[in-house]
């Protein structure tokens, strides 16, 4: 057993809503971090819907056991991953989550109680 654990960082620009579009670009850096022996790949917060994807909030949100979860999982082989998405939770609770993976295994999730709905950022002029 290894010493040493290899972290990626995917700093990806997601598309907002586009559950899809995001999907495709994890499998790709999912399958670029395999090919670079990385242990452990972390996405940005809400990375599969976008940072204001709470905007259509019924359009993306997914339970943690959603068979595309799983996929991608199964898909990065050893590799952990923490992705970022909406989820819905019983009793129709809706959660700001990242959530680790590893084997088609929803290893553990931590959930934010607030959605990122409170308005975009604008940047100030400099």
């Amino acid at each position: 057993m290894s010493r040493f654990l290899t972290v990626g960082a995917a700093q990806i620009s997601s598309e907002t809503s586009d559950l899809e579009a995001n999907f495709a670009k994890h499998f790709e850096y999912v399958e670029r971090a395999a090919a670079l022996g990385v242990d452990l790949l972390v996405f940005p917060e809400l990375s599969l819907v976008g940072h204001y994807g709470a905007e259509a909030l019924l359009d993306v949100v997914m339970m943690r056991d959603d068979p595309r979860l799983i996929e991608l999982s199964r898909a990065a082989g050893d590799m952990e991953i923490i992705l970022g998405f909406v989820e819905e939770a019983r009793g129709a609770q809706f959660y700001n989550a990242a959530a680790a993976y590893k084997g088609g295994q929803l290893r553990y999730i931590h959930r934010k109680i607030n959605l990122p709905s409170y308005g975009r950022l604008i940047p100030m002029d400099a």
